[in-house]
């Protein structure tokens, strides 16, 4: 067992109590933090940890920053998975709920308490439950080496919004939606697909794809040959393409607009997931326009 001596006064929320105050701590099941029942406080020991040298800010520190964010990502994460639980706050929880998750405060005994009751568990379960997303949050980036999900995954559930041109790429650090820093490293068999899910090693993380939202441009012509020859002026240039039955979408780009307005067809802005073909695609990605000279497919 290890020593850990820290100074109260470097730390805002303990400097102002006497000896005996400060003496009546225990420390969570977690063994996160130290929390004082009678004064409904909780103080996060790797911020403690952390440290503070005299007369600086203790809360400018960016290791205590880092851990403060970390937290906040964890409840945010944790509310995610208990959507309905937000709602059923009091006002006052909410206030401090909305606080935590900014990452200005720390988490207090009393909204642990109020989220278990909502979520019908008990206060150290929740406790722990975040404890082990927060884990997640400071240790290094996991890892994605799998496409699909291990047999008997342990895992906490995320997803990750990805562009077209994104998906077309199965390597490199990304973040998912949850805040949640992942590495890729997956086998080089084609673009990722939307509903995909990805996985580490022994599926402690598993993220599932979703097509991202993308500024697009709509293509219609007053005849199917006329849209046909549009169709063949853009694959010309490489570019990513979804091809419908009465439209083309293509990336909004306001040079290729006025090209196509020029020739007499209906150009209009959208915003949707693109699913380009895949043929086209990759050739964009590898010499086009679309891909903005960016490397090949899978490349960092």
């Amino acid at each position: 067992m290890n020593d850990f001596i820290f100074c109260a006064d470097h730390h805002p929320a303990l400097r102002s109590l006497k000896n005996q105050q400060l003496a009546s701590f225990t420390i969570d099941p977690a063994g996160s933090g130290l929390h004082w029942a009678d004064l409904d406080l909780d103080v996060d020991l790797d911020g403690l940890h952390a440290g503070a040298a005299p007369h600086e800010a203790p809360w400018s520190n960016p290791a205590l920053d880092k851990h403060r964010l970390a937290t906040a990502r964890a409840l945010g994460l944790w509310l995610e998975q208990h959507p309905e639980i937000p709602r059923q706050l009091s006002d006052e929880a909410g206030k401090h709920v909305s606080t935590i998750l900014s990452g200005s405060t720390d988490m207090r005994t009393s909204i642990i308490r109020e989220l278990a009751h909502h979520a019908n568990m008990g206060p150290h379960v929740v406790l722990e439950q975040l404890a082990e997303l927060r884990q997640l949050m400071l240790s290094a980036p996991p890892v994605l080496s799998h496409r699909g999900v291990p047999a008997h995954p342990v895992a906490v559930p995320q997803t990750i919004s990805l562009s077209a041109e994104a998906r077309s790429r199965v390597r490199g650090r990304r973040t998912t939606d949850q805040g949640l820093d992942v590495v890729l490293q997956l086998p080089r068999t084609g673009p990722l697909q939307p509903g995909e899910r990805l996985s580490c090693e022994q599926g402690q993380v598993v993220v599932a794809v979703l097509a991202a939202l993308e500024d697009l441009l709509a293509v219609e012509a007053s005849t199917s040959l006329a849209l046909l020859q549009a169709a063949y002026h853009l694959g010309n240039r490489h570019l990513p393409m979804e091809i419908q039955p009465r439209r083309l979408l293509i990336p909004a780009d306001g040079v290729l607009r006025q090209m196509l307005e020029d020739r007499g067809l209906t150009v209009y802005p959208l915003q949707q997931a693109f699913y380009p073909e895949p043929g086209a695609y990759n050739a964009t990605a590898r010499h086009g326009h679309g891909a903005e000279g960016h490397p090949g497919n899978d490349q960092w």
